[in-house]
């Protein structure tokens, strides 16, 4: 007999979420790392503590990625891709307010990544993650990255960009001298050693970008 109209069957309770199983686990993964890496300025979290984060068993974080250093790898990767593609954008025509030089351009690019993105850059210049030999498979978007650096200051100087190498350029001190420029503002930023806005900064990239 119903009451009310309902079916006097009982009702079944809803099934707890499975803490296996999760609607994309891979990508939340992936953004937990960025966000956990963020908080700390480390790659120093335990996968405990990233699957606790994802709300899923650590059984669940090792059916997709067989260690941690397997996911900073991944992460590494895509960081560099994104990298890549903000290169890629800071190399077509300048817009207003852009730096007139592509080299200026790239270089703006670079900091402004890693101000954006830190946790994707603290993972991708880790020194405990590129020594691993994991991360031998993402060299070839890593060194396309750096290529487009090199190539950006071999033109800016008259120099044919096809004919620059990795080992060309990170034995070239006019190289090395621009990415320690751009890499070392970037941690100058991210490691709050320097005392203004965010507004203030950008201001200065702006300034300094196009002035080179």
């Amino acid at each position: 007999m119903s009451t009310f109209g309902r079916s006097s069957r009982p009702v079944r309770a809803k099934p707890r979420a499975s803490r296996y199983h999760h609607g994309n686990l891979k990508e939340d993964l992936v953004n937990k790392v960025v966000r956990l890496v963020e908080r700390s300025g480390s790659i120093d979290f335990s996968v405990r503590e990233l699957a606790q984060a994802c709300g899923v068993s650590i059984a669940a974080v090792y059916r997709h990625y067989s260690s941690k250093n397997d996911l900073l790898v991944e992460v590494a990767r895509l960081g560099f891709s994104m990298l890549h593609r903000a290169f890629a954008q800071a190399g077509q025509p300048p817009q207003p307010g852009d730096p007139p030089d592509r080299l200026g351009r790239i270089g703006r690019a670079y900091v402004q990544f890693a101000v954006e993105y830190e946790g994707y850059f603290r993972v991708m210049f880790s020194r405990t993650l590129t020594g691993l030999h994991e991360f031998a498979r993402i060299a070839e978007i890593r060194d396309a990255t750096f290529l487009t650096l090199v190539a950006s200051l071999a033109e800016a100087q008259g120099k044919d960009p096809s004919l620059v190498s990795v080992k060309s350029g990170e034995s070239n001190p006019n190289v090395l001298r621009s990415w320690a420029v751009v890499h070392g503002l970037s941690y100058l930023w991210l490691d709050r050693n320097l005392h203004m806005s965010r507004e203030q900064f950008e201001s200065m990239l702006r300034d300094l970008f196009s002035h080179r």
